[in-house]
């Protein structure tokens, strides 16, 4: 069982089946695709249920074929894990039935079964969802391949998994109008309970709406059901329902007192819309492998041309029409959870939903007003705690005047909204990367492309190494140096084992590790650190690439010392550190590919993500504040402290591939919310570059790796001297003629030094002897 197990519920249109195929597509063991419970809301229930069979369908084709063509499969989840695909509501509980067949054409993916018959699955599959179909007059094998049929109403299957489940293992991700979740939780609020989390994709709060003013499809469709589940996130449910008058559904109230709230996670088109798969892009990137034959590039093709298409008819602005990734966002989110790029609101928020307005129904509602909260300064008080946490131990009256509860810290919804994410231009690639089959097609027109644009242009510098069976990317080919530099020490591919979290480099280990290393080989003290590539270029891109290096800075830096210690006041229990002390000066890019072309300068080059050069920018700067204030600046050079790597030694095997020449992925960014060291001053701790997480095999990282360098370097978890954390020999490496890097026994070492020592005893007492015996022959 995967520790990531999601529901996926769902009105498959032209967004939700790109949501679909991103689930599907990650590795075993990043994800569980437990059901896919299918609603109304695009379209209506049978073709939104067509579309689901028909993505299976597709997807079983698609795997014969790369294996036919001998082509990486991919699709680790959907081969490991056959989820149930369950039929659920067929209109909304209260509100008049809405479609946006306008948008996603009437079948809901715009007329694909009927353009590509040969793709589309045969009617026999319907009797498999009908109770009465008890037993079945054809082979329901080509169907149910890949996926389980139920014949029970979707929530009741969601209920079941959840009673079968441990408690806050199982998430809920709802695309679609909340119908299904909201009969789910009326039926068993407790068992609903049991979820891990609901991640909702619906509302908008601080932009306007898709589908009126106010209000986005998804919570418009159904905004009682929507209401519902909101209200189970607060400590007293019945202050956010609908009114008793407009729920005409008969589903009961929830009871007063329940065993905990519901953790949801809003993505309201303030977050998804700006991330977009631009027409351009999408047609260059799924090209090849339409021409090629491959079924579900033909299939997505189809349906995603005729959207952009209708965008274009909609938008009508003349400019490259775009489609916003609102439900791929969320599976983005369940896979990727653990970057701390995705960020929350500060405080959960109290958003309510509006179900009876005239021009408002579906409107995500917020106090904007700044007044206090009755309760607030007693629930810090008293309780120690956040209004935003557990306040059921209070009863307070409502201020006056303020029957809704919205000044009443027991009262209200609590949502975590999400307000950023790792990165809005590089979900598309992301997504693409995950589904599209492995070629080098891509890189070879890449390369052309950039050469071609300005023949007398100077190669990129990097290009991009990624694994040949699972897509991970590994690292970077240096054109200037005719070299490759892997992700040794953390990448992690197809059988290997994942590291434990404790054993994987910080960000200021890397970089640490690897001006040690170029002290080390080169004997230079000064490295320029450029940033790496951010993306492949595109034929669409329209900035050239001294564009974005005007976008981005380099370090100068001169390592002064690298054997220093120093103690922090605020942790005197850590005792003393070891670190570098070094000079540094932030400087352009353009200026630092001139010191390296200089013949001139003794400068070694360091390449790492531009995110992490500027977090050791402020780090840097933060670090000057443990040294006097005098000593903080040398002629026109910047002082700073970097501590030195850890002393553990990482022995998981790693495998990696040699086939370079795969299709390129955006280079590891890395936070920014790191620097070298982890002093303090005053009541201001300092930030601490964040440990990269490891690539799990399909390539995804958890929280992205971090290069060392062009020029091989010691591993960023070996310490100089080889020594582990309790003073024992730990391995370690040297670098053949051929550049690779091979583990040392240490015993070797020893060994070598002593006879060394015996040989250099044995001379000198030759040299004596010899002396002696020509002394007495003198004479």
């Amino acid at each position: 069982m995967a520790p990531n197990r999601i529901i996926i519920d769902t009105d498959p249109g032209v967004d939700d089946v790109l949501a679909m195929l991103l689930a599907l597509s990650v590795n075993p063991d990043e994800l569980e695709v437990a059901m896919i419970s299918v609603t109304y809301g695009n379209v209506e229930l049978q073709s939104c249920l067509k579309n689901a069979v028909a993505l299976f369908h597709v997807l079983e084709k698609e795997l014969a074929w790369r294996k036919e063509n001998g082509k990486a499969e991919n699709f680790g989840t959907l081969k490991t894990h056959k989820p149930i695909i369950a039929v659920g509501a067929e209109h909304p509980l209260e509100d008049d039935q809405l479609m946006a067949d306008y948008f996603h054409g009437v079948d809901g993916l715009h007329g694909v079964h009927t353009e590509h018959p040969h793709l589309d699955a045969e009617d026999t599959w319907k009797s498999l969802f009908h109770k009465d179909s008890a037993a079945l007059d054809h082979d329901p094998s080509p169907y149910s391949q890949y996926f389980t049929a139920s014949k029970e109403p979707a929530h009741k299957e969601i209920l079941r998994l959840l009673r079968e489940s441990p408690k806050d293992t199982l998430t809920l991700i709802a695309v679609g109008p909340m119908t299904n979740f909201a009969l789910a939780a009326a039926e068993d609020p407790e068992t609903f309970l049991k979820a891990k989390e609901v991640l909702v994709m619906g509302g908008a709060v601080n932009v306007e709406g898709n589908i009126t003013p106010v209000a986005e499809f998804n919570t418009y469709a159904d905004t009682v059901a929507t209401a519902r589940v909101f209200a189970l996130t607060s400590p007293s449910p019945k202050s956010t329902m609908p009114p008793l008058s407009q729920m005409r559904s008969s589903l009961p109230a929830y009871p007063e007192k329940l065993s905990r709230k519901l953790k949801l996670t809003l993505f309201p088109l303030d977050i998804t819309t700006p991330h977009l798969l631009n027409k351009n892009y999408f047609t260059a990137r799924v090209k090849p492998f339409v021409d090629a034959g491959s079924p579900l590039a033909v299939w997505v093709n189809h349906f995603l041309s005729g959207t952009f298409n209708k965008i274009d008819s909609l938008v009508g602005d003349g400019n490259e029409p775009g489609l916003s990734l609102h439900d791929p966002l969320t599976i983005w989110y369940a896979i990727t959870q653990s970057d701390a790029r995705w960020k929350g609101t500060p405080q959960l928020e109290d958003i309510r939903i509006e179900t009876s307005g005239q021009w408002t129904r579906g409107m995500h509602v917020v106090d904007r007003r700044t007044r206090a909260k009755v309760g607030e300064a007693a629930v810090e008080l008293e309780l120690g705690a956040s209004t935003t946490d557990d306040v059921d131990v209070l009863t307070l009256a409502d201020a006056a005047g303020d029957d809704d509860g919205w000044l009443n810290v027991t009262k209200g919804n609590r949502i975590n909204r999400i307000i950023a994410s790792p990165g809005e231009d590089a979900f598309a690639e992301y997504l693409m990367k995950r589904f599209s089959t492995p070629d080098a097609t891509w890189t070879r027109r890449t390369a052309a492309a950039a050469l071609d644009a300005d023949p007398a242009a100077q190669p990129p510098r990097l290009l991009h190494v990624t694994c040949a069976s699972c897509a991970v990317h590994m690292g970077f080919y240096n054109t200037s140096i005719a070299s490759v530099v892997l992700f040794k020490w953390q990448t992690t591919c197809a059988a290997a084992s994942t590291p434990a979290e404790t054993a994987q480099p910080t960000g200021a280990d890397c970089l640490a590790a690897t001006l040690l290393a170029t002290l080390s080989r080169s004997g230079s003290s000064k490295s320029v650190i450029v940033p790496t590539i951010q993306a492949p270029p595109t034929p669409n891109d329209d900035d050239s690439d001294s564009t974005q290096q005007q976008q981005q800075q380099a370090l100068h830096v001169w390592v002064l010392n690298s054997n220093i210690t120093y103690a922090s006041s605020l942790r005197p229990a850590a005792g003393p550190r070891s670190a570098l002390k070094l000079l540094y000066k932030p400087i352009a890019v353009a200026q630092a590919d001139a010191m390296l072309a200089s013949f001139a300068l003794d400068v070694q080059e360091v390449t790492f993500p531009a995110a992490v050069i500027a977090a050791a920018a402020r780090g840097f700067e933060a670090s000057a504040l443990l040294l006097p204030a005098g000593e903080r600046l040398f002629h026109g050079w910047r002082v700073a402290l970097l501590d030195k790597p850890p002393a553990t030694h990482d022995k998981t095997p790693t495998r990696v591939s040699k086939d370079i020449t795969r299709p390129p992925t955006s280079p590891p960014p890395s936070s920014p919310d790191s620097v070298a060291t982890s002093a303090a001053t005053g009541d201001r701790t300092m930030p601490s570059l964040e440990a990269p997480r490891p690539v799990h095999a399909a390539g995804t990282p958890a929280h992205t790796p971090t290069q060392t360098g062009p020029r091989r370097g010691l591993p960023s978890h070996v310490t100089p001297d080889g020594l582990e954390a309790n003073g024992a020999p730990s391995k370690t490496w040297e670098v053949c003629a051929h550049g690779q890097q091979h583990e040392v026994d240490p015993r070797r070492k020893r060994l070598g030094i002593v006879y060394t020592v015996l040989a250099g005893l044995f001379i000198l007492a030759f040299t004596i002897v010899a002396a002696v015996l020509a002394g007495l022959c003198s004479k």
